[in-house]
């Protein structure tokens, strides 16, 4: 049975394939990153390290940049303890880890739904690795970049959903935008994590007036 290496796990190996995507594939000089949860993390990353690549960026449900765990040793001696109290023990079969987390994630995610009875909205949201989950998340712990945010000059519009859970609802959208130079903060009354799918007309056109604004 072939395991994942971890050490391609990292967000520093995102940022570089996503450079490579914009170099090598796209080939665009400038590129407007739209990015939902973690991925939000991905483009703050990657604006601090391409920011001449960046024309704008749309950061939806986002979670900080270091995933809000500014000390890494707590969350890697007791985040997998109370992972395993609350959702059991993953498989120790790569393939067989990755089915059990895409259920135990699918799960958690309808409290964060405006109606979480509606599970209907991210049930074909798709597979999730359990091995990139964890090894990216460790990779993002520690710095906020705090400094480097706040001379970021890329345009953003940063979006969030009233129903959202606290570590990328309003107080994370909140203190996102506050770090950031040149920053336009959304609510979305009847979303939670998902605004892009739970009110979609209003997204797109809240998106195009962005993008179009001078």
């Amino acid at each position: 049975q072939i395991r994942p290496d971890p050490s391609l796990y990292t967000i520093e190996e995102l940022v570089d394939e996503l450079e490579a995507l914009r170099r090598d594939v796209i080939r665009a000089d400038r590129i407007i990153l739209v990015a939902h949860s973690a991925g939000g993390a991905l483009a703050l990353r990657y604006a601090l390290s391409y920011g001449e690549h960046v024309e704008r960026m749309i950061l939806v449900s986002s979670i900080p940049i270091n995933n809000g765990v500014a000390v890494p040793v707590l969350w890697d001696v007791f985040g997998p303890a109370l992972f395993a109290v609350g959702a059991g023990l993953p498989p120790s079969d790569p393939i067989a880890a990755n089915q059990w987390f895409t259920e135990v994630m699918l799960d958690s995610s309808a409290g964060r739904l405006y109606d979480p009875a509606d599970r209907s909205v991210i049930e074909d949201s798709g597979a999730i690795s359990f091995a990139t989950w964890r090894e990216v998340s460790r990779s993002l712990e520690g710095d906020d970049y705090r400094e480097a945010l706040g001379e970021l000059e890329t345009r953003t519009l940063v979006i969030y959903g009233a129903a959202d859970g606290a570590t990328t609802g309003q107080a994370a959208a909140t203190r996102i935008c506050g770090q950031l130079a040149v920053c336009e903060l959304v609510r979305f009354e009847r979303s939670g994590h998902w605004a892009f799918l739970e009110e979609p007309d209003r997204f797109a056109e809240v998106v195009r007036a962005f993008l179009s604004a001078p």
